[in-house]
């Protein structure tokens, strides 16, 4: 075979295979998976409680599932009001303690963990039970050391 022919052949072939290259997913090693799950899942706790603690609810509210908003009679002004409650009783975030993802049953926990300015020596943790696309499906505010949703380990 001619050397000219040889590349045109090879050239046919790359390019007729290219979008089936294209098309096949890369393949993501489990411990890689559940890293970028752990990951998308901190970026998103943290956007939510950035708007929880914001008030800006509206998104936060928007992202909560039936099972979420139960806890708030599935109603947006008692979500504002147990918010605005909890402004007026413990102020802005003073010191953030610890931050973590914890995945149990297929729901990612995002765990933060602070102290606030109208009762600096106690903790408490805000925890967003996300769906794997970021859906809060389960929402909550604890003691520091209480046990938590469903004893997430």
């Amino acid at each position: 075979m001619r050397p000219a022919r040889l590349l045109l052949t090879m050239t046919a072939l790359l390019l007729s295979a290219a979008p089936t290259l294209a098309a096949t997913p890369a393949t993501t090693p489990p411990a890689a998976a559940n890293t970028l799950a752990r990951d998308a899942a901190l970026k998103r706790g943290r956007q939510l409680v950035t708007w929880f603690y914001a008030q800006n609810l509206t998104p936060v509210w928007a992202a909560f599932l039936p099972t979420a908003r139960a806890g708030f009679g599935g109603d947006l002004k008692v979500f504002q009001a147990y918010r605005a409650n909890g402004v007026v009783t413990y102020g802005k975030e003073l010191r953030l303690i610890s931050e973590d993802v914890r995945v149990q049953d297929g729901v990612s926990y995002y765990l933060r963990t602070a102290t606030f300015e109208k009762g600096p020596d106690v903790q408490w943790t805000v925890v967003f039970g996300l769906d794997s696309v970021g859906r809060v499906v389960e929402f909550g505010i604890i003691g520091a050391g209480e046990a938590l949703p469903q004893q997430v380990s």
